[in-house]
């Protein structure tokens, strides 16, 4: 049976999730750090040009629009 997972709006996300440090998974976790209230540590990424262009890029819009 295939595993099923229900979503409701309205309340607040809380926790924590192990992602796997592919190329994939980081380069869709760095912009969504950004929209985070708090502070984010991501664990496990790999040192590839697409990951440091994308911090980069991400760095330079919280600059511009302080975030």
């Amino acid at each position: 049976m295939e595993e099923v997972i229900k979503i409701e709006g309205g309340h607040r996300l809380h926790g924590s999730v192990r992602i796997s440090g592919s190329k994939n998974a980081t380069v869709a976790l760095i912009p969504a750090a950004v929209l985070a209230h708090g502070p984010v540590t991501i664990c496990g990424v790999p040192n590839i040009s697409d990951v440091h262009s994308l911090s980069v890029l991400c760095l330079v819009i919280i600059h511009m629009y302080h975030l």
